[in-house]
């Protein structure tokens, strides 16, 4: 069940995303940003095609494991459809004010934890948190060479830091 709402919410972000770009001016500088927007939306029905599958092959088999296993919990909810949607919102709202890079620095390091946090099931430490600044500081910094330096993209800048 959460793939189908999951799958739900990126179809629908990806259709407000897609509507967005239609406002970029320069086509050049929205082809990413569109290519990006239109795999988003392919992953979202791609994620309920696979949950309507795997819900079709466990009822022909006549498997009462899969519909336990899938069964969409409020803990569920929450920290796999919640708090990341929430993250995302958050990041869309903070790019007007920090800008792109430094949005995605902050937001790397963010899901960097709490996937660790989720899949270790343990607090995060020191070492966690290091690795997850020196991932994303790679991350942004790969993302800076390739769009601003090679392609000359521009990339949005905050209000507040002009980066």
């Amino acid at each position: 069940m959460s793939n189908y709402i999951f799958g739900a919410v990126l179809i629908l972000f990806s259709i407000f995303a897609y509507k967005e770009t239609l406002n970029i001016e320069e086509h050049d500088a929205a082809l990413f940003p569109t290519i990006i927007v239109v795999a988003i939306g392919i992953t979202g029905i791609l994620l309920i095609i696979d949950e309507f599958i795997r819900k079709k092959v466990a009822h022909n088999k006549g498997g009462e494991d899969y519909q336990n296993n899938t069964t969409l919990t409020f803990k569920m909810f929450v920290t796999k459809i919640a708090i990341p949607g929430l993250l995302m919102i958050g990041a869309y709202f903070l790019i007007t004010i920090v800008g792109y890079y430094i949005t995605s620095f902050l937001l790397i390091i963010v899901i960097y934890t709490y996937h660790t946090y989720l899949s270790d099931k343990s607090k995060i430490t020191l070492k966690h948190f290091g690795k997850s600044l020196l991932f994303s500081g790679v991350a942004v910094g790969v993302m800076y060479v390739l769009f601003t330096i090679l392609i000359g993209l521009p990339t949005p800048s905050g209000s507040l830091i002009n980066f």
